[in-house]
């Protein structure tokens, strides 16, 4: 989907409710616009070409979680190329898969304590330790 494309305001906000954004409804079209290119970008954000070219290693260790999929290994691809990790050993990775595994957060929500509110908060899909 290409955003420049939209020039419907509510088409915009339906958009932004899609992909779990809190928009207000007096944003302009351009802020709101904004809005949702930032989030996308971050949700698809991808190592730059210079990343993937270096050789630096990284040490890496993706930590069991709870839940079923907590012992299971964890794919990372980029351009092509996969790597399955292994939950719970340190392995040498290409330092781009750390900056992919960076970037792959989940929503939670939860409730605060004082107030009743629920909050959304991003954590990561895959916690992880990693050391050059």
């Amino acid at each position: 989907m290409n955003i420049d494309e939209i020039t419907d305001h509510e088409e915009l906000f339906a958009l932004a409710d899609s992909m779990g954004l809190r928009a207000d409804r007096r944003l302009s079209f351009d802020k709101l616009k904004a809005m949702i290119k930032a989030e996308y970008k971050a949700e698809h954000a991808k190592p730059t070409q210079k990343d993937i070219d270096s050789n630096r290693k990284v040490s890496l260790t993706i930590h069991k979680t709870d839940g079923d999929t907590g012992s299971t290994h964890v794919p990372v691809s980029v351009n092509g190329k996969t790597w399955l990790i292994k939950r719970g050993e340190t392995v040498e990775v290409p330092a781009f898969v750390v900056e992919v595994l960076r970037n792959a957060v989940k929503e939670i929500y939860v409730q605060d304590s004082v107030q009743k509110e629920i909050i959304r908060r991003e954590v990561p899909s895959y916690p992880f330790s990693a050391s050059a």
